[in-house]
């Protein structure tokens, strides 16, 4: 059985994302892969999740790692992936 879960965005996301596809469109792509992925499969093994802190605060202890991304989300209904923030990190320090 092939089950395909439908990601929802937040505003956030949904701003982030137009932004990326009119100044970065091969980040987008890559970011629009990451989601692709997590419909597929929302339940990621721990090696491919991170913690988030932004200025000391815990904004999600385990994203989803998409490259220099991260993509707060959680499953609802058990049928829809809800992208809560997205999220570019620092990759010398991540």
């Amino acid at each position: 059985m092939n089950i395909r879960f439908e990601a929802v965005l937040s505003e956030q996301a949904e701003r982030v994302l137009e932004q990326l596809r009119a100044t970065a469109p091969a980040e987008w792509r890559a970011v629009q892969e990451c989601i692709a992925y997590l419909e597929q499969d929302p339940y990621p093994p721990p090696s491919e999740r991170a913690p988030v802190q932004l200025l000391g605060v815990m904004l999600d202890p385990a994203a989803f790692v998409c490259g220099a991304w991260r993509i707060s989300f959680h499953v609802e209904d058990a049928a829809f992936v809800i992208i809560e923030r997205l999220l570019q990190v620092d990759s010398q320090h991540s």
